[in-house]
């Protein structure tokens, strides 16, 4: 299992999946194998060599405990019903949570399966990028679901490239694999970045008549720091004494919704400003207050809550791009 990752065991809440038949399984031998019928090519030489039938029975012995390994390495992956389960958004970066759910019918367990899929990102010429796995495991008539994580590189929806499920037990002497048929995906948001400050609510407007949430004059508490928080509203006196950084919180001053505009959030390039836009909608939800987001044919009206955060993230995550894999 590579650096990093997790394993972590939950129900399946997605549909029907698709089941691992002769047709989707292929089996070839491994380096291992390879080398274990070379060492038996040479056995059966020296056997026909000196006549001996010892030397025959050991070898049809070691080619016929070969054969066997290889049928139970299908067995171990055939009939299994293999499905997509939830993945959690990321932002750039940062590692995504992606979710495989195994059902196993059959009275045996399957043991010694992997994940294997190639991490997204570019490649470099002339090399292709190295298959990372995630090992996983079946108990007879049960349902479970892996999640494992995955490291991202830029915004945009993030597609595992050519996921296949593979087994090299029982001997490790051939490697029994099959693609699968489901897409496994996540959003990855924009990094939260940037340095100006919160745009102000407006005063009265679309929040008139709801008492004030969010301002800038009261002091209300702290909160973890998210890169490209602004240096003047970090705690220093408390980084003294603990490491993680906390921003100080006011509220008070504001009596109107806000409105988080594209021409307002700097004059980089379009990245800098979907991570200044990711940083504001991430603090405006942090102080309480109703914000919107408009972008360039986009206009989400003013809100607040989980849903609503989550809604301006994934236009900021998907702006500008088609709804294909990251590069």
């Amino acid at each position: 299992m590579p650096e990093g990752a997790s394993l972590r065991w939950a129900p399946d809440t997605t549909g029907s999946g698709f089941t691992l038949t002769q047709r989707r399984i292929f089996i070839l031998p491994t380096g291992r194998g390879l080398a274990y019928f070379a060492a038996l090519a040479v056995m059966l030489t020296g056997a026909i060599n000196y006549n001996n039938s010892l030397a025959y029975m050991l070898v049809f012995l070691l080619g016929s405990l070969a054969l066997v390994s290889m049928l139970h390495g299908y067995r171990n992956l055939a009939g299994l019903k293999v499905r997509a389960g939830r993945s959690t958004p990321a932002f750039a970066g940062e590692p995504c949570r992606l979710s495989l759910c195994l059902d196993n019918p059959g009275p045996l367990p399957r043991r010694a399966l992997s994940l294997g899929h190639r991490p997204a990102g570019p490649r470099r010429l002339g090399r292709r990028r190295p298959w990372a796995a995630v090992s996983l495991s079946a108990p007879p008539r049960q349902l479970r679901c892996c999640d494992f994580m995955v490291a991202t590189g830029r915004r945009g929806l993030l597609r595992l490239e050519r996921p296949r499920l593979e087994s090299r037990y029982p001997l490790g002497l051939f490697r029994a694999w099959a693609p699968l048929g489901v897409t496994l995906e996540c959003l990855v948001y924009p990094a939260p970045g940037g340095a100006l400050p919160l745009p102000e609510a407006a005063a009265g407007g679309l929040n008139e008549g709801r008492s004030p949430e969010e301002g800038q004059e009261d002091f209300s508490g702290h909160r973890a720091f998210h890169p490209g928080d602004s240096p003047r509203r970090v705690n220093w006196k408390a980084a003294a004494r603990d490491p993680r950084l906390q921003v100080k919180v006011f509220q008070g001053g504001g009596a109107g919704d806000r409105v988080l505009r594209w021409a307002e959030a700097g004059a980089g390039d379009t990245e800098a400003r979907l991570s200044q836009l990711c940083r504001w909608v991430l603090e405006a939800e942090q102080g309480g207050g109703h914000y919107g987001l408009q972008l360039p044919g986009t206009d989400i009206p003013p809100g607040r809550g989980e849903q609503h955060m989550e809604q301006c993230l994934s236009r900021l995550a998907r702006f500008g791009l088609d709804e294909g894999p990251t590069p």
